[in-house]
């Protein structure tokens, strides 16, 4: 009337019920023998297959790991044809060359890890391990012990691979060691899982190819450690080919970028040392120049005395001083262009700055046909702002520069200086009909070291941008792909008291 509490209290046998009920299906669906056959066709083939792949990138290592997997297909092989071979060599050999090559595996990794161990510890560990594989054949019982330390030995190897191999991707940050760790380990659980039933519930056989859950478990995650093994061990050296040329072509692009800037400082400290000696003839020039302009104007004292004095001889005079007087003017503002000092903040205006610039700009860097022009749009006269009138002519001639080199191909190239007023901040744009920009060389323009020019070193955007952050103002660029460029200055509106 109770059959289900006697069920239940019979545990143990439905168990080996539930067992034997499995074994008997798996018989009939799943030949162990076959098993174990394409088990090791499959260590067969895939390492050969990795041995080819990695031909270009072989080395030691990969020979080691390649033949390990090639020795443990042989042992599995054996395995499978007990049936058709003597024990001698589907017990010893089969299992002395699992190990072995378990441990050539271990070695393999163990070298990725630039910590290789000698030979021979594995040839003693195997040796011994085959001397006590074959002391356990003595009675029946111990046949259970044998098959366990069977496992247990190919179990150890693969638990070393899959820690080493994660050692190997935490070093790496491998994704392809991380692979190889994951199928090591699910090996590493179904031998383990197979030796614990075995051992600790009596329900496992010690023949490896009789049908059980357990072997199949074993077998499947053994297929998983031979294809996606070898797939992962392929990956790992793929990955660190990317690597390798990842980093020659960085180092390579950083030892042109370095050779460009030592030949840019070069080319700079060239400059550097023009600037000092144009400095150093300003100086020279302006005590002849001085001299010249007190000597027109003794001239013109002198000669006014003269009644009857042709005006021609009047005009040249006229003419004379006002060269002298704009000589002047020019080596006054190259020496203070030149010269190295504090910003002086003051009340300027663009258009003076303008003035000066151009007459600073030489006639040979302006293209032939080229125009240059200034326009005041809503204003009657220049707005005054507070700045650096050295600093802010800097930024201008080298926005007018660039225009200029940009464009020197440009025919009828033509630049015009717009001065507006806008919410309270005086806006100058510089305008050219020249080539233009996309939007990926807009975006890098203002970036340090981004230059377009052969010749360039990419700091003068950077350094205007800079200037006029200073002065509280900003620059933004917008440009059309062959229809020009358009820099916008924005600096706050002088206020006063």
């Amino acid at each position: 009337m109770y059959p289900l509490p006697k069920i239940l209290h019979n545990g143990p046998s439905l168990q080996r019920a539930s067992v034997a009920a499995f074994s008997l299906v798996m018989n009939h669906l799943f030949n162990f023998s076959t098993a174990y056959l394409i088990l090791a066709l499959m260590f067969l083939v895939m390492p050969v297959a990795t041995w080819l792949t990695l031909s270009s990138l072989r080395s030691a290592t990969v020979n080691m790991w390649c033949f390990g997997n090639v020795l443990f297909g042989w042992g599995i092989l054996f395995v499978g044809l007990r049936a058709n071979l003597p024990e001698w060599m589907t017990y010893p050999l089969a299992n002395f060359l699992i190990w072995f090559s378990g441990f050539m595996m271990m070695r393999a990794i163990s070298m990725e890890l630039k910590r290789p161990f000698a030979w021979h510890w594995i040839l003693l560990l195997c040796l011994g391990s085959l001397m006590v594989f074959e002391s356990l054949r003595a009675s029946a019982i111990m046949q259970t012990f044998r098959f366990a330390w069977g496992l247990g030995m190919p179990m150890f190897a693969f638990a070393c691979v899959a820690l080493w191999t994660y050692r190997l991707h935490r070093a790496e940050k491998s994704q392809s060691a991380l692979w190889i760790t994951g199928v090591f380990t699910l090996a590493v659980v179904g031998l383990a899982f197979r030796i614990g039933r075995l051992l600790l519930q009596d329900m496992g056989t010690a023949d490896a190819l009789a049908p059980s859950m357990d072997g199949t478990i074993t077998v499947i995650t053994g297929m998983l450690a031979a294809i996606f093994g070898n797939m992962g061990y392929i990956g790992l050296y793929l990955e660190r080919a990317h690597r390798r040329d990842k980093e020659i072509a960085i180092e390579q692009e950083r030892r042109l970028t370095s050779d460009r800037l030592g030949a840019e400082i070069a080319n700079l400290d060239r400059q550097r040392s023009m600037s000092e000696m144009s400095a150093a003839l300003a100086h020279e020039l302006s005590q002849p120049l001085t001299a010249a302009k007190v000597d027109s104007h003794v001239l013109e004292v002198e000669l006014q005395q003269i009644r009857s004095l042709p005006e021609k001889v009047k005009e040249a005079l006229v003419d004379l001083q006002i060269s002298v007087e704009r000589a002047v003017q020019i080596v006054s503002r190259i020496h203070d262009f030149m010269k190295s000092r504090e910003p002086k903040m003051e009340r300027v205006c663009w258009q003076d700055i303008y003035k000066d610039v151009i007459n600073l700009l030489p006639k040979s860097e302006r293209p032939l046909g080229s125009i240059i022009e200034w326009h005041t749009q809503g204003l009657a006269t220049s707005s005054w702002i507070r700045g650096d009138s050295i600093q802010l002519s800097q930024v201008l001639l080298n926005l007018l520069r660039n225009a200029l080199q940009a464009n020197s191909t440009t025919r009828h190239l033509r630049i015009k200086v717009v001065e507006t007023l806008i919410d309270k901040h005086v806006c100058l744009s510089i305008i050219d009909n020249g080539k233009g920009m996309d939007d990926a060389t807009i975006q890098s323009a203002i970036t340090a070291f981004f230059s377009t020019k052969n010749d360039g070193l990419g700091v003068g955007l950077a350094i205007s941008k800079s200037i006029l952050e200073q002065h509280g103002g900003g620059l933004s660029i917008q440009s059309v792909l062959g229809q020009g460029t358009h820099v916008k200055l924005t600096l706050p509106i002088y206020k006063t008291n």
